[in-house]
C-alpha cells in the first residue's frame, strides 16, 4: 500500500482522518475478504471501491487505485459504509455482520 506523509495536507492519511479512519483499518478491510467493485473511470490504472469489515465490526468503504504493474494499492479515502455500499456487501456476501 502507498501512504503519503502525515504532514501532506492534501495526502491520503490527512483525508482519512477526516473520514476518522485509520491507516490500519484500511489494511484489515483489504485484507479480510472484501468486495471489490470497479468504478467506471477510465484511466491506466483502474479505480475500485472496496467494501468490508474491519476486525472490530465496522463496515467501511475503501475507495482507491490498483497500480497492476506494480501490484500497489494506493487508498484514496475511506468512510463508514454509506447505503449504496452497505447493499453491495450485502448483495455480494448475502448479508451484514
Amino acid at each position: 500500500m502507498v501512504w503519503d506523509e502525515e504532514e501532506d495536507p492534501d495526502g491520503n492519511v490527512k483525508h482519512l482522518a477526516r473520514h476518522h479512519v485509520e491507516p490500519w483499518e484500511v489494511r484489515e478491510v483489504l485484507e479480510g475478504g472484501p468486495v471489490f467493485r470497479r468504478t467506471l473511470e477510465d484511466g491506466e490504472n483502474p479505480t475500485f471501491v472496496v467494501v468490508g469489515y474491519t476486525a472490530a465490526g465496522r463496515l467501511l468503504e475503501v475507495w482507491g487505485i490498483y497500480f497492476e504493474q506494480t501490484g500497489w494499492w494506493r487508498t484514496i479515502t475511506a468512510m463508514d459504509a454509506r447505503p449504496a455500499q452497505r447493499e453491495l456487501w450485502g448483495n455480494e456476501r448475502g448479508g451484514w455482520r
